[in-house]
């Protein structure tokens, strides 16, 4: 897959990454939820367990907003991939941990595959994204004088 390099693409590349975050986040929260609900207990977290998981369910909110505003294309795209890689060794993480200690149900693996399917498109379609060509000419026309 080979994403061109049109102003008019750009803008598009950004509205996927935005688009896949939105997926992203609905999950991490569902599945929250799911488990919140499916457990019909209170749960003692640590205060420290508490911020991971905002920390892990904000980063998508926020990068729903950063894909669209942020113009620089370098900024956007490594803060994507990089954004991403975090978000998907975290998911895979918990899943195994998960898994191992007996305590994933069907819902949770269902949930977890569409987030690590969504992060991965989130990476690949920053790691595809090429530098527009219209930074490319003023970048060009910028060297030679």
């Amino acid at each position: 897959m080979s994403l061109d390099n049109k102003p008019s693409e750009t803008a598009d590349i950004r509205t996927k990454l935005s688009a896949l975050w939105i997926v992203v986040a609905l999950n991490y929260v569902y599945g929250d939820v799911f488990t919140l609900l499916g457990k019909g207990a209170i749960i003692n977290f640590t205060q420290g367990s508490l911020l991971a998981a905002a920390l892990l369910v904000e980063t998508p909110i926020a990068m729903v907003f950063f894909s669209r505003i942020v113009k620089n294309y370098q900024v956007n795209r490594w803060s994507n991939i990089v954004v991403g890689a975090i978000n998907l060794l975290a998911t895979i993480a918990s899943l195994i941990v998960g898994l191992l200690a007996g305590t994933q149900y069907a819902y949770n693996v269902f949930f977890a595959v569409i987030e690590v399917a969504t992060i991965f498109a989130v990476i690949w379609y920053a790691w595809e994204w090429h530098k527009p060509v219209q930074e490319q000419k003023i970048a060009q026309v910028s060297s030679t004088h």
